[in-house]
């Protein structure tokens, strides 16, 4: 459901932030499942997707950002 999605992303990063935020592969699993959502889905995700970066410290949000720009080759 688009809810888990975002609960699962803050498990995640909540157990292991450091050894997943910046591996290529998490970044590259983690898109794969939001490209498997519905607009709609993706849409209602956002807020708890939003939530679960939230309490990330501005530092490793910048760097996470600069990962899932370079999986898009937006860098």
């Amino acid at each position: 459901s688009p809810a888990q999605s975002g609960e699962a992303l803050h498990g995640l990063l909540a157990l292991a932030r450091h050894q997943l935020a910046c591996q290529p592969a998490f970044i590259a699993g983690f898109s794969s499942h939001l490209n498997q959502l519905s607009n709609d889905d993706f849409i209602n995700a956002l807020p708890d997707l939003r939530a679960a970066m939230a309490w990330l410290p501005p530092r490793e949000r910048g760097t996470l950002a600069h990962q899932v720009f370079e999986h898009y080759q937006l860098a």
